[in-house]
């Protein structure tokens, strides 16, 4: 029987909030998976890159850093101002979602493995969407509500 290599990755989500209208920075997709959707910065955790955590487990957070440096050339300044967004952990598949507020709309590049970058509103958010950006953005909206009260 072949053994099957659990994927493990992480992403950021960078969102600001300007005149109470709440935008997240996204990425077209130009390779596979998810090749022509927008989603977050991110990807796979690289044992040698992103290393474990204190409790053992992959770093989630360094995998989040990492990417969102390598696909929109961004980085972040103070990783403990990280929150985190959402999370799945299936059985072969683990992705973990930090997310950031920053203070304005910041410009970024990209990476080969995109075509584009982009801010947008939440509620007009452009499609075809990776697979979890639904679950990811509900987050956001919950989290963005919690903040302003």
């Amino acid at each position: 029987m072949k053994h099957i290599e659990p994927y493990h990755g992480a992403g950021i989500q960078l969102w600001t909030t300007r005149e109470s209208l709440t935008s997240v920075l996204l990425v077209l997709r130009a390779i596979p998976p998810q090749k022509g959707s927008w989603s977050i910065p991110g990807g796979g955790w690289e044992r040698r890159k992103d290393g474990f955590d204190t409790k053992g487990k992959p770093d989630y957070r360094a995998t989040a850093i990492r990417e969102c440096r390598e696909e929109i050339f961004f980085s972040i300044e103070d990783p403990q101002k990280l929150t985190l967004l959402w999370q799945i952990h299936l059985p072969f598949f683990h992705y973990v979602v930090s997310t950031i507020h920053l203070p304005y709309e910041v410009s970024v590049s990209w990476d080969h493995e995109n075509k584009e970058a982009a801010w947008f509103p939440i509620d007009h958010l452009p499609t075809p969407q990776a697979t979890f950006l639904g679950s990811e953005i509900a987050a956001l909206r919950h989290l963005a509500k919690h903040q302003k009260t």
